[in-house]
């Protein structure tokens, strides 16, 4: 670093006028800088108080909005919290008038540790170069600035070799692959082992393929596909994968990795907002039965796949009305979540479905059932345990069921033919003494 007056040949300098405004090296841990170079003066000068510097300085014509965000961007204090916090290096463009005229100029600023004067223990040093600009220069920052914005981590990936280089990336990255052209599929297969949540490993592995990601590329234009990750310190995130040809010819490929996890909650949200909504479409508040029309639209959907037997059970509660009339709705109402209960848990080892489709009437679909004796014993159990119902130490001696079977597709193929077999023969359950159940108008059980 320059620590006296060194000549500087006029060739240099106009050259050197012809593209900067100013540079300047800045030590941040002792606030002071050097001058090396400014387009009105050709030898370097010492600024013993950068800080002081800073605030008076005129230099170029700035709005009061701009040249006051430099100011503080490139005070001591923030830049020693842009090195703390990782960022080495920044630019900002701003309009500005010039000699009448006007001009686009750029600050750039690059922070190291490094001599500031001859012979000194490093220190951290902030080079600050004021630069002329062209307006593509300053539209070129905004589109990479605004490109990093939307991604954490962009690689340069060579598929045909099956090697990379890291363009931008995490600390997590620069650890799992240090140097430049690695081996893509070892480093990746590193990455999914140790990062990404079980539940997305295997698919992960699949889209990252190379041979699958250049198919998708050929075919679509772009691969993209998003995946849960665990960072270092626990946090979970989702983080999207997206491919595209940076040079088709050559197998050359951009990875860009952003952060979507936002988007992910906010949707995950969005979709159990709308399966609850499905589910309060589709049961009965009450007891969580399907209701009246969700049960018909299930069972239509299932007789249209019929491939052997099925069952519909019609289940008529008996004397209902005198549980009501006795203990009050409340009990009654925890009667009627209890019967449901009950069948959903004979039936628990067979697909079914289970509806309420009256005050005290519900239908029981088995749409596998293997016999008619299997039927007839679900039927029974179902009635012996509705019997068997208590609540707080309450013993409903009234309280049964009459239940009637229809089989498909003996007795019908269609809901509204099962539905009206079934009550049939229910009622001709309760009409026999109640509490049993009926499969056929001639025999009750």
């Amino acid at each position: 670093m320059l620590s006296q007056v060194v000549a500087v040949p006029k060739q240099l300098i106009d050259l050197l006028r012809s593209m900067y405004y100013d540079m300047y090296v800045i030590n941040v841990e002792r606030n002071c800088a050097h001058h090396l170079f400014s387009d009105k003066s050709d030898l370097p000068s010492f600024i013993p108080l950068w800080e002081d510097y800073v605030k008076v300085a005129k230099g170029l014509f700035l709005f009061d909005n701009h040249s006051q965000a430099i100011k503080e961007r490139v005070s001591c204090e923030a830049l020693r919290r842009s090195y703390e916090q990782g960022e080495r290096s920044f630019q900002y463009d701003y309009p500005c008038i010039y000699n009448g005229h006007q001009q686009w100029v750029s600050f750039k600023v690059t922070m190291e540790l490094m001599e500031f004067h001859t012979g000194e223990e490093p220190s951290l040093c902030a080079t600050l170069i004021v630069q002329k600009a062209e307006r593509n220069d300053f539209l070129r920052h905004i589109i990479i600035q605004q490109v990093f914005a939307k991604g954490d981590g962009f690689v340069l990936l060579d598929a045909e070799n099956d090697q990379f280089a890291i363009l931008c990336g995490t600390e997590t990255d620069k650890k799992i692959a240090p140097g430049a052209f690695d081996s893509f599929s070892r480093v990746i297969e590193y990455y999914i082992q140790n990062y990404v949540a079980e539940e997305d490993k295997e698919r992960a592995r699949q889209e990252s393929n190379l041979q699958y990601i250049m198919e998708c590329l050929d075919r679509d234009g772009v691969h993209a596909f998003s995946c849960g990750v665990h960072t270092s310190d626990g946090r979970y995130l989702r983080k999207q994968w997206e491919y595209r040809y940076y040079d088709k010819k050559t197998k050359r490929i951009i990875l860009r990795r952003s952060d979507v996890t936002e988007l992910y909650m906010e949707h995950q949200r969005l979709s159990r907002e709308l399966m609850d909504a499905l589910k309060r479409a589709e049961t009965d508040s009450l007891t969580g039965a399907l209701n009246y029309r969700s049960i018909e639209q299930y069972v239509t959907e299932s007789l249209d796949d019929l491939k052997g037997y099925a069952a519909l059970l019609f289940i008529d509660l008996d004397d209902f009305k005198l549980v009501n009339d006795r203990f009050g709705h409340q009990v009654g109402d925890e009667v009627l979540r209890r019967v449901v209960s009950i069948m959903n848990n004979v039936v628990y080892d067979i697909p079914h479905l289970v509806g309420r489709t009256g005050g005290d009437e519900f239908v029981v679909f088995l749409p596998s059932v293997q016999s008619v004796d299997a039927a007839k014993a679900y039927a029974a159990m179902i009635c012996k345990q509705i019997q068997d119902i208590t609540n707080h130490e309450i013993e409903f001696n009234n309280l049964s069921a009459s239940v009637g079977i229809a089989l498909a597709p003996r007795d019908g193929n269609d809901y509204k033919t099962l539905i009206k077999v079934a009550d049939e023969r229910a009622y001709e359950a309760k009409r026999s003494g109640k509490n049993r159940f009926s499969i056929n108008t001639q025999k009750n059980y």
